[in-house]
C-alpha cells in the first residue's frame, strides 16, 4: 500500500487517471509460463480495488485490450 497505490487513491479524488494492468509487459519476465501473468490478473485488479481504487472515479485497463499500444511497440523498435 505504501508507494504508487497510496498515492493513486489519492489522486483519484483529484484527477482522472487510469491504471494499465501491464499484462504483455508482464509477459517479458514470463515467456515460459504465460499462464502466470494471464491467472494474476484478477489478483492485481482485486488488489486495487482492495485498497481503495473506485472504477467510479478511476479507468482501469489492461494493456493487451489497448491495440494502439503494440502497434506503437513494432514502429518504435
Amino acid at each position: 500500500y505504501i508507494g504508487s497505490l497510496q498515492q493513486r487513491v489519492k489522486l483519484q479524488t483529484e484527477h482522472e487517471q487510469t491504471i494499465l494492468v501491464a499484462d504483455m509487459q508482464g509477459l517479458t519476465d514470463n515467456t515460459h509460463n504465460p499462464s502466470k501473468v494471464s491467472s494474476n490478473i484478477l489478483n492485481v485488479v482485486a488488489d486495487y480495488l482492495a485498497v481503495g481504487i473506485n472504477p467510479a472515479q478511476t479507468t482501469i485497463t489492461l494493456q493487451s485490450q489497448i491495440p494502439a499500444l503494440a502497434e506503437l511497440t513494432m514502429y518504435y523498435s
